[in-house]
């Protein structure tokens, strides 16, 4: 089954349904071609709107996953940061595709020689005659496709790789899974 389950099907059908009547209702007593024509398109905008925004609704109640027995496992040869685990689909519907956006954070009490001057402004000329130190990267933000076509109640392992910086001193690790 693709991206809409039942309740999507019946919502937009009813939705179709009360917008078809309130459109009726306008335009008979409407009287100029020019009229009909922008009561018509407005009212279409205003259905597609509010069927996008029920679509991503009810995604939010009825495609379902979670994330189990995740490890974080640094790899020194490449530099890098393995993260495993398991998705399962714990709701009653099929979900087309699950994204796994991980952040890795470098935490800034920790860096060294962050000081309180590095915040004040200074001018370009200032910025052009001397040789600023170069800031390494403190943040790395990835997303990953780590489920594809799951039914309802199935688990899949999943494994993706991460940049990881060899600068980074203590670096906190969070994830957000989206699934639609």
């Amino acid at each position: 089954m693709g991206y809409f389950t039942i309740i999507h099907i019946i919502f937009l059908i009813l939705l179709l349904l009360i917008f078809g009547g309130i459109g009726f209702l306008a335009l008979r007593k409407t009287k100029t071609i020019k009229s009909i024509i922008l009561t018509a398109g407005s009212l279409f905008m205003l259905y597609f709107l509010i069927a996008v925004m029920a679509c991503f609704f009810i995604d939010e109640y009825t495609k379902k996953a979670v994330i189990s027995n995740i490890k974080y496992t640094r790899i020194l040869m490449n530099e890098s940061m393995q993260i495993s685990g398991v998705i399962t689909n714990v709701g009653n519907f099929d979900i087309s595709s699950c994204t796994l956006n991980v952040r890795v954070i470098n935490s800034p009490s920790k860096l060294e020689g962050l000081k309180p001057d590095l915040f004040v402004p200074k001018s370009s000329w200032e910025t052009f005659l001397m040789k600023r130190r170069k800031f390494e990267i403190s943040t790395v933000e990835e997303s990953f496709v780590i489920g594809q076509g799951l039914k309802a109640g199935l688990a899949r392992p999943f494994s993706v790789s991460v940049r990881y910086s060899p600068k980074f001193v203590s670096p906190s690790v969070s994830h957000f899974l989206s699934c639609h």
